[in-house]
């Protein structure tokens, strides 16, 4: 608008001949007066004052689009976090109210494997047995579910931090994987040097319990399992899992984190497993600004090395959403 205003100024410059001739051969006599320079000099200021208003009423305009647009996105942000919050609500409730009739039927059913009701016969042995090891897996997968949910609590943000101690974090840890880790035959190696973390101790037990769990899981019968700890170039926290297990394919690697996502070759390993475990890790490390890499080849095993912020780092404002999955 404001470039067809400005052209047909010019327009009627050329047309009402108010332009002064550009030939060198103009007689004196066609020179322009005052009257036709002050007429000139009356088109341009009007024009310049309309092309001014034309802009101010586009970028008005414009501006008003951008105000309403971010309205729009605030309140569709909006619905969206009270949404997230209502599954939270509602898979916190649902879990709770599951956990203890499971509780209760494993119980009694551990009672009856213990001779509590006399002799059981061989096949209703054997049922039982089958009772109670789908309990034990019912139980962990609602476990696992109260951690996602509580994890995707807004509340969970305002919890304290304090620092922590790597040795003694990562030998509990190793403590709660122990008991699966003498079924399999694995083994850890331990490389665990002193490192202080600062975060939530929950939330950290939850995170390496679910990377430990899964590499004593999907490893080898009789294989092992690689957990260092170290300091790296800017005095932050670097802990390392190795195992030597199945491994993950290439193109699958840039889905493990999604929730309930198990490939073709973990499930034929453990048919077990919900699928939530690198779910749960995957909201620690965003609420902690956790580098994670993965680097895995099928059939020759998978490694997570996990870098944390450093205590300066760490002190300072929470920097979720600067979470880095690196996939090799």
């Amino acid at each position: 608008m404001a470039i067809g205003m400005f052209a047909t100024c010019i327009t009627a410059e050329y047309v009402l001949k108010l332009l002064p001739s550009m030939s060198i051969f103009a007689h004196t006599s066609h020179e322009q007066d005052s009257s036709q320079v002050l007429a000139i000099l009356t088109l341009d200021f009007f024009l310049a004052i309309g092309i001014w208003l034309v802009v101010w009423h586009l970028a008005s305009h414009l501006s008003s689009m951008v105000r309403q647009r971010d309205f729009e996105l605030a309140e569709t942000n909006r619905r969206l976090m009270a949404a997230q919050e209502e599954r939270s609500r509602h898979m916190l409730a649902t879990t709770h109210q599951l956990k203890a009739p499971f509780a209760a039927i494993y119980s009694n059913a551990q009672l009856l494997l213990q001779g509590y009701c006399g002799n059981i016969p061989d096949e209703a042995l054997r049922v039982i047995q089958r009772i109670t090891a789908r309990c034990r897996r019912l139980t962990a997968e609602i476990q696992e579910m109260l951690q996602l949910a509580n994890l995707s609590s807004t509340s969970q943000e305002s919890l304290p931090r304090t620092k922590i101690v790597s040795t003694e974090l990562l030998l509990w840890c190793m403590s709660q994987v122990d008991p699966v880790a003498r079924e399999r035959g694995v083994v850890f190696k331990t490389d665990i040097r002193p490192v202080a973390m600062i975060g939530t101790e929950d939330h950290f037990k939850m995170l390496f319990v679910n990377l430990l769990s899964n590499a004593v899981i999907y490893s080898h019968m009789n294989g092992q399992v690689q957990v260092s700890c170290r300091r790296g170039p800017n005095s932050e926290p670097i802990v390392t899992i190795v195992d030597n297990g199945i491994g993950i394919p290439a193109h699958k690697l840039s889905h493990i984190f999604e929730e309930h996502y198990r490939t073709k070759e973990a499930v034929q390993h453990n048919k077990e497993s919900s699928g939530l475990g690198l779910a749960i890790v995957k909201h620690v490390a965003e609420m902690y600004s956790i580098r994670i890499r993965v680097e895995s080849r099928l059939g020759f095993g998978t490694r997570f090395e996990l870098t944390f912020p450093s205590s300066r780092e760490s002190s300072g404002s929470n920097r979720e959403g600067e979470t880095k999955w690196l996939i090799s």
